[in-house]
């Protein structure tokens, strides 16, 4: 089973939307069976309900994540995972100085699937937290188009 953790900062925006988000790919595509997904935060305090800017944009995609609760990486089953997508290089680097045995199983996810911008450079997935419904939504088509870039890479 490949086990995957999608990695932000306070898991209540990024790493939430993109566990749901992927696990209703999976799904879909009925190979749900074959992977256990998951998100956590670097920064992240235990418990906390995702956004409303969060839950409003996935809703738009018809999926549910009102009931995600954060969790602190340090709290998680991290060194289970296969794979840690984290949004930021940032985000990588911190992982891998807490958990050096993971090194080459840690990436950013644009990274992971070499995602291409307009410059091929920046490899982050910034974080909306605070700012309008239009940047979750511009965050959440990154993270979609990232996301069925994986599917194909790991299916």
């Amino acid at each position: 089973m490949n086990k995957i953790m999608f990695v932000c900062t306070g898991n209540i925006c990024r790493s939430a939307m993109a566990e749901y988000m992927f696990k209703d790919i999976v799904k879909n595509k009925n190979v749900a069976n074959k992977y256990h997904i998951c998100s956590s935060g670097v920064f992240a305090y235990n418990g906390q309900k995702p956004t409303d800017e969060a839950i409003t944009v996935m809703n738009e995609k018809n999926i549910d994540m009102s009931e995600h609760r954060s969790t602190n990486i340090n709290n998680s089953n991290v060194l289970s995972m296969n794979l840690v997508l984290c949004m930021t290089y940032i985000q990588k680097l911190q992982i891998i100085h807490r958990y050096p045995e993971l090194e080459g199983n840690v990436y950013t996810l644009k990274e992971y699937v070499v995602y291409d911008n307009e410059d091929n450079k920046d490899i982050n997935i910034e974080d909306p937290w605070g700012l309008t419904i239009e940047t979750y939504r511009e965050c959440l088509s990154e993270i979609e188009k990232c996301l069925n870039k994986l599917i194909d890479i790991i299916d």
